[in-house]
């Protein structure tokens, strides 16, 4: 589960499935562009896990692809303040429906809002970690105790927010 986007480059990648920070990869690794139409790999990218026939012989990649565009993704890199609630600009038009944080300059949680959390009442006032089975919890102050808008969201506190630590937030609208 990689995820590289065109704001810190094809050669930053985070995953998923585990809390470590972002890594970079090597040239012989990683993702040899970004283009109009998609991607293009370099041979035997990701340390011989995608892109390797000789490998994992007939085996198939899923990919999901969001290109920045009002009204359906954004991705927005920050650098922590330590304040209790920190305004982020985005380029949406509406609320997000949908946000996933990610520290990137060290291990720590990836956290997600989702409007219908809590039943879609306050659920800025919660949140669900994916790195770990819980059901949604109390967010505190990860959001900025605040509601997201149609131009700004909000983070807070250690987990979202952490003086001088560099963090990516990626964005859905809802349809």
């Amino acid at each position: 589960h990689y995820i590289q986007d065109t704001e810190r480059g094809p050669t930053k990648s985070l995953t998923t499935d585990n809390r470590s920070g972002e890594f970079t990869s090597t040239s012989s690794q990683d993702f040899k562009s970004f283009d109009n139409d998609g991607f293009t790999l370099n041979a035997n990218a990701w340390n011989s896990h995608v892109n390797v026939s000789s490998t994992y012989p007939n085996t198939q990649y899923t990919s999901y692809n969001f290109r920045k565009c009002a009204n359906f993704f954004d991705v927005i890199i920050f650098t922590g303040d330590g304040a209790t609630s920190k305004t982020l600009s985005h380029s949406l038009g509406v609320a997000p429906a949908w946000v996933l944080v990610k520290r990137r300059d060290d291990s720590s949680d990836w956290w997600m809002y989702h409007r219908k959390l809590n039943g879609g009442t306050n659920p800025h006032q919660y949140r669900i970690s994916l790195s770990y089975e819980n059901d949604e919890e109390s967010a505190g102050n990860t959001w900025g105790n605040t509601a997201p808008t149609a131009t700004n969201f909000y983070v807070g506190g250690n987990d979202t927010n952490t003086s001088g630590a560099t963090y990516v937030a990626y964005l859905w609208a809802h349809h």
